[in-house]
């Protein structure tokens, strides 16, 4: 009984209003329509996160990473490994500095200067993304980690990390 007095009540409002009844006139020519745009490329929607971290000695690190934008799952796993590096190289005695940046990497300094980007797609070896590490004066390539998923990718990271830092020390001493 309730949903005939709801259904009479809408019938009342929609004939005492006199449009309603009124049929409107057909639209004249539809504009055509516009050509569907390209997706945006995956490089326009990475949105990339970056700090230049300093030891005690002068050391220098810059930790990348970048977020696609278009999964919330996966940028929150993203933020959580750059957060976990972050700590990682914190407990190493490495400190966030905005003054600091590397503008030359060729350029033999008296510290050493590494890089970790986080995210890379170019080390995901066909598996999803990984990451890039080195360090200048270390005498060896970058070294990629991959793939970024997996459980220890962090800790495998950081492990790397420490094997450039050091050889970079080393080349530094002699």
């Amino acid at each position: 009984m309730r949903w005939m007095n709801i259904a009479l009540a809408l019938g009342v409002a929609a004939a005492g209003n006199a449009t309603f009844a009124q049929k409107k006139p057909a639209p004249a020519a539809a504009p055509a329509a516009a050509p569907a745009a390209a997706p945006a490329a995956a490089a326009d929607r990475n949105a990339p996160l970056y700090f230049y971290l300093v030891d005690g000695a002068g050391n220098r690190v810059l930790l990348q990473t970048q977020f696609a934008l278009n999964n919330l799952d996966a940028d929150t796993r993203v933020l959580r490994r750059f957060y976990g590096v972050l700590n990682g190289l914190e407990q190493k005695g490495f400190r966030k500095n905005d003054k600091v940046t590397i503008a030359d990497w060729d350029k033999k300094e008296k510290y050493s200067k590494c890089y970790i980007y986080l995210e890379d797609e170019d080390s995901g070896k066909g598996k999803g993304t990984g990451a890039r590490v080195w360090c200048s004066e270390s005498g060896i390539s970058e070294a990629a980690v991959a793939p970024s998923e997996d459980a220890k990718h962090v800790d495998r990271v950081l492990e790397r990390f420490n094997f450039f830092l050091a050889k970079s020390r080393d080349g530094l001493k002699g």
